[in-house]
């Protein structure tokens, strides 16, 4: 059954449980669209620095963590001074819990201060395996191991 449905690219859910334990497998085909990837609220965060690089690097207070992750993408606003960058949605890379590179600023007026970097979702499309394949490989082929959460994201 799992096949069939594969093929036509619909949803096929398989659930069951072992007493105390359970499991569910998913299959929405090899073009699923994923609007948002995690469910959660989008984080937003105060700015304390913008620099004027090739990489630019946003500086965050260091009484919070932004936990956004490498290739998310955030939009600026109310940003004093280097206000070019208001409005505008960057790809980030993570440089320690309170701060991330975004694209070049070298062409932006100097940050004076304030700003508020919140997270954009942006929707991507996802390939489902069918439950047979799935079952031989238990995770992503691109992965070399079972993915394991990262633990600086709690508390």
């Amino acid at each position: 059954m799992s096949k069939a449905v594969h093929k036509k690219n619909l949803g096929f859910v398989y659930a069951g449980n072992l007493g105390l334990y359970g499991y569910t497998f998913v299959d929405f085909g090899d073009k699923h669209k994923i609007i948002d990837g995690t469910g959660e609220e989008c984080k937003s965060v105060h700015i304390a620095g913008i620099t004027q690089e090739e990489r630019g690097l946003v500086c965050l207070h260091e009484e919070k963590k932004h936990g956004l992750n490498d290739g998310d993408t955030v939009s600026f606003r109310e940003v004093r001074g280097m206000t070019e960058i208001n409005g505008k949605d960057f790809k980030i890379e993570v440089k320690s819990p309170h701060s991330f590179l975004i694209g070049d600023t070298r062409g932006f007026s100097p940050y004076t201060e304030g700003g508020i970097a919140t997270e954009i979702k942006v929707p991507y499309e996802l390939k489902s395996f069918e439950l047979e394949k799935s079952l031989r490989y238990p995770y992503p082929p691109e992965a070399k191991e079972m993915p394991i959460a990262s633990w600086e994201k709690f508390g």
